[in-house]
């Protein structure tokens, strides 16, 4: 009778168990222990919360476009048939071509505390083939067409001192560097190879016969009289100017074009292209009658050149 009723008594404390577990969903449940108190129930968050939590925005690292990986834009200056184009990188170090048309020149300025240091410059005037006061090295770029008269065009490049400060032409500096290797480790070489020329004589249009700028499209033997000659292309095109505004036709040549003219290269003018001796002569009683007492009559000969 007493194994009977331990008997049901365990069938049914088994059955109030899993009544039990069975209300708490067949989760554990766990109890804290003895002299603790049991842990706090977590509140579960309200249903607009969790939405707004789900459509926050996250922060993303940004993106680098073709744009930004894109190097500093070129510098591209052009005046008077002189053409530089100067990379990207030099420009982003502060190097910049200044022009100044009124003095036929442009400057490569590089910024140094608070100032510019010119470092080289490019002239096209009368004066850009003679050296600076200062100590310079030149390299000649060739010539170009400004205000309708051709001029050479000439790269300086400025030497300084170990001190990076330029001296007289007339010093001896035994540490002497360009300025654009002692300041920026740049080659005169690499200048030069931004620079480029357009070429003077398609410039004057290459019309035979006519008189434009630089030297005359003749091509045609003739019996020239000769006032004027130089080592220098726009001396001997200064003159010829000056002669034009007398009232002369006159042109300007290279000997060494013409078989009957000096073998030596010289640029020479001639206040009249005729096509006889005759007619050379009244060109020639003009010259010596205005201020071109020494004038002479040679022909040219064929053109060579």
């Amino acid at each position: 009778m007493r194994k009977m009723l331990r008997l049901m008594l365990s069938v049914l404390l088994l059955a109030c168990l899993a009544a039990s577990l069975a209300a708490c969903g067949g989760q554990k449940v766990e109890t804290a222990p003895a002299g603790e108190a049991a842990p706090a129930e977590t509140e579960a968050a309200p249903p607009e919360l969790v939405e707004t939590l789900r459509n926050e925005p996250r922060a993303v690292a940004p993106e680098t476009t073709e744009e930004d990986s894109e190097e500093p834009e070129d510098q591209v200056v052009s005046v008077a048939g002189i053409t530089v184009v100067m990379p990207g990188r030099w420009a982003a170090k502060g190097l910049y071509w200044a022009v100044d048309e009124r003095f036929q020149l442009m400057r490569l300025e590089y910024p140094l505390n608070g100032d510019r240091v010119q470092i080289a410059e490019i002239d096209w005037d009368e004066r850009a083939s003679l050296p600076y006061e200062a100590d310079d090295e030149l390299w000649t770029l060739g010539n170009v067409v400004s205000n309708g008269t051709v001029r050479p065009a000439v790269l300086h490049i400025i030497y300084v001192d170990s001190d990076g400060k330029a001296y007289s032409a007339n010093t001896s500096v035994s540490d002497a560097t360009l300025a654009c290797e002692y300041f920026l480790g740049l080659s005169p070489e690499e200048i030069l190879s931004w620079i480029t020329i357009e070429d003077a004589g398609a410039a004057s249009g290459g019309q035979s016969g006519a008189y434009t700028s630089g030297l005359s499209g003749r091509r045609s033997e003739f019996c020239g009289v000769w006032a004027y000659a130089s080592k220098e292309l726009w001396e001997a095109e200064d003159f010829a100017a000056d002669a034009r505004s007398r009232g002369f036709s006159a042109e300007v040549f290279l000997t060494t074009d013409w078989s009957n003219l000096n073998t030596e290269p010289w640029y020479v003018v001639s206040l009249g292209c005729c096509a006889s001796e005759d007619e050379a002569y009244g060109v020639l009683e003009s010259a010596h009658s205005s201020v071109y007492g020494d004038a002479y009559i040679k022909w040219s000969g064929d053109y060579i050149g």
